[in-house]
């Protein structure tokens, strides 16, 4: 398991990663590219995802997104937004 809890990676580079199980908790990912990264049962919560680019971002859940700190101005796919924005419109304040 990949551990990269607490950890500032902002603007990173993380696409097409496999992030499968990561520890993601805390980490500030603010404008990092995850687009197409395999997220499957990775702990995002508490994440800092202001600006990161989610598009295409596989095995990506509801479930994980609700637990991030924020959203702000991230990209995501349309489905997984409109979800969001409904039950979860916190998440997109700065």
């Amino acid at each position: 398991m990949i551990d990269l809890g607490e950890t500032n990676l902002f603007g990173a580079n993380f696409k097409r990663i496999n992030l499968e199980r990561a520890n993601l908790m805390g980490t500030k990912l603010e404008k990092a590219n995850l687009k197409r990264a395999n997220l499957h049962g990775a702990n995002l919560e508490g994440a800092k995802l202001e600006g990161a680019n989610l598009k295409g971002a596989l095995n990506l859940s509801i479930d994980q997104l609700s637990k991030v700190k924020t959203l702000s101005n991230a990209k995501l796919d349309d489905e997984l937004l409109n979800l969001l924005r409904e039950e979860r419109a916190c998440l997109f304040k700065s």
